[in-house]
């Protein structure tokens, strides 16, 4: 193998490790990889509108309006050996905002938010660097990289994940809530990959477990003790068809003392920082992910559609969510060659609430009493153009919250408008 092309496959396998979830469009990284080819860096965003409202159900004692969010998105992606340094040597630099207002969960019922992306990257509106990364490719094979990042792009799953802007929109159906009491959603850390046919194989993360999205992250640096992360995603070729099988296991040493407000989940109204403080105060927790996905039916673009399913286990006794489960098909629209670009899914997801005695009385202390929720989400994305999509959503949801005003399922309907920068 000739220098030149083992440095290309090089630059694939570091890129599909940590740019797969750089862009909405599908085979994005691949596009990444070619434009910094030619310009030594590329450059991606996403401006994402929401309109999403309460159609039915819900509390009856709060107005079933129609409200307005967005997220903003933007992604620079830099080959430093393009520009005289060190080959195999990237940089990747995230910045994100959000806008509007969002669902409150005292009238949809809801721990997780429908709209996921208009809630991060944090509770205010201005503008966040959650990714700036540093990555250092030794071969095709391994990968080392450090920075602050952000803990949204992991969990991968061709059919839900998406950041919430390309796929489902409601958090359950993008990523595992499961691990969110234990992984903050940004912050300082490091480690390694490696890879398999270009793809990530292992990947190992040492992580400050607090969240430190509004700051540069190094004064709270391992302050409250070390996130550790293993997750492994073998690819699979049941029935002749690509799938994949993800495990991933997290363990904090953090002492937890409180429950802190969180933009991806929340027991409160949004803007309600509402600290809920443990009785049993606990050191270290852990959470245990499984996932899969498996298409049904592919084409050489690597357009298809298939199933998916999560697992997630939380320490109850400080985790909400003792066990999460999800499933459902998604992918593109294979029965019309003219509209192959768009997409669809449909999901279905249950959370076995925490039994824990102590935590169930700190909450309803708190906030709302907690009980067991299941939730529904279908949605079908039209692909206007190449930088446009609009998506139409509907989700059922059976509230966790154990009060008598969330009697009757919620019903929400909402569209949203992404446009690819």
């Amino acid at each position: 193998m000739n220098h030149c092309l083992a440095f290309k496959i090089v630059v694939r396998a570091c890129l599909a490790c940590l740019l797969f979830a750089s862009t909405a469009q599908a085979g994005g990284w691949g596009e990444t990889y070619e434009s910094m080819q030619e310009n030594g860096y590329s450059f991606t965003g996403n401006l994402t509108q929401f309109g999403f409202g309460v159609v039915g159900g819900g509390n009856e004692y709060e107005d079933d309006s129609l409200l307005y969010s967005g997220h903003g998105d933007y992604l620079l992606n830099v080959d430093a050996s393009q520009f005289g340094l060190q080959e195999g040597l990237f940089f990747r630099l995230r910045a994100e905002h959000r806008f509007g207002e969002q669902l409150n969960p005292e009238n949809t019922g809801s721990v997780m938010p429908p709209t996921i992306a208009s809630h991060l990257p944090a509770e205010t509106e201005n503008l966040y660097i959650t990714n700036l990364v540093v990555t250092q490719a030794l071969s095709e094979n391994f990968a080392l990289f450090m920075g602050k990042f952000d803990t949204l792009d992991g969990d991968r799953n061709d059919f839900a994940h998406g950041r919430g802007v390309s796929q489902f929109s409601n958090l359950a159906l993008v990523t595992n809530p499961a691990a969110i009491v234990a992984s903050p959603y940004s912050s300082l850390g490091a480690g390694f990959a490696i890879l398999h046919d270009h793809e990530p194989l292992f990947v190992f993360t040492v992580m400050n477990p607090t969240d430190t999205t509004r700051t540069s992250g190094f004064d709270e640096l391992f302050n409250d003790g070390v996130l550790l992360t293993a997750g492994l995603r073998v690819p699979t070729h049941f029935f002749g068809k690509l799938g994949h099988q993800s495990f991933t296991a997290l363990y904090s040493t953090q002492h937890f003392s409180e429950l802190v407000p969180d933009p991806r989940a929340s027991l409160s109204g949004p803007g309600q920082d509402v600290t809920i403080d443990l009785t049993n105060e606990q050191n270290g927790t852990y959470a245990f992910l499984y996932n899969f996905d498996q298409y049904l039916c592919r084409d050489r673009q690597g357009r298809g559609f298939g199933l998916f399913g999560r697992v997630g286990v939380g320490d109850q006794s400080v985790n909400p969510m003792r066990l999460f489960l999800s499933a459902g098909i998604g992918g593109h629209n294979m029965l019309s060659r003219s509209r192959r670009n768009d997409s669809f899914g449909a999901g279905y997801y249950y959370l076995d609430a925490t039994k824990d005695e102590a935590l169930l009385a700190d909450i309803a202390r708190d906030a709302e009493p907690l009980r067991d929720g299941q939730g529904l989400e279908l949605y079908y994305n039209f692909n206007i153009c190449s930088f446009m999509d609009l998506t139409f959503d509907y989700q059922l949801i059976d509230s966790v919250a154990d009060l008598n005003v969330f009697d009757d399922p919620t019903s929400i309907l909402g569209a949203r408008l992404n446009i690819r920068l």
